[in-house]
């Protein structure tokens, strides 16, 4: 298989992964809010403003979004404590718990992997990875 098709397949596979966990385990959310959810999470504590961009939205929408989620216990709204105007968004300890941050399960892989690899192999692929980050994040449109 071609290196393209390699990325092409671990791209496609972590993907179904995440989608699979966290729809699996978020039952009482829909997928939108789920999506929404995670996000947040992804922006780490991202501002409204943030939040409503990246998902391509208003933000009287994003505040709707926000709320209704605030009241599930999803997210929580962080004021600032030096400028009280502004709040930050992050998800709650329940749902990363659930969800996104599976105990020891990034870790476990990392392990098998560092027994399977050299110290080398392992650094060509970080190299390789990274290149291909930074190869994504050139794509990306600004989303403000």
């Amino acid at each position: 298989m071609e290196p393209i098709h390699r990325f092409i397949q671990l791209y496609r596979r972590m993907r179904l992964v995440i989608y699979r966990r966290l729809l699996r385990r978020t039952g009482q959310l829909s997928a939108a809010d789920t999506f929404a959810a995670d996000i947040i999470y992804l922006l780490e504590q991202p501002t409204l403003t943030q939040f409503a961009g990246e998902m391509g939205i208003s933000q009287p929408s994003a505040s709707y979004r926000v709320n209704e989620l605030a009241q599930k216990g999803v997210v929580e709204k962080v004021i600032s404590p030096r400028d009280r105007r502004e709040c930050r968004l992050r998800v709650g300890a329940e749902y990363r718990k659930k969800t996104l941050d599976a105990p020891g399960r990034v870790e476990a892989l990392m392990g098998e992997l560092t027994r399977r690899f050299t110290r080398q192999e392992l650094e060509t692929t970080a190299a390789v990875l990274d290149a291909f980050l930074t190869a994504l994040d050139q794509e990306e449109e600004p989303t403000e």
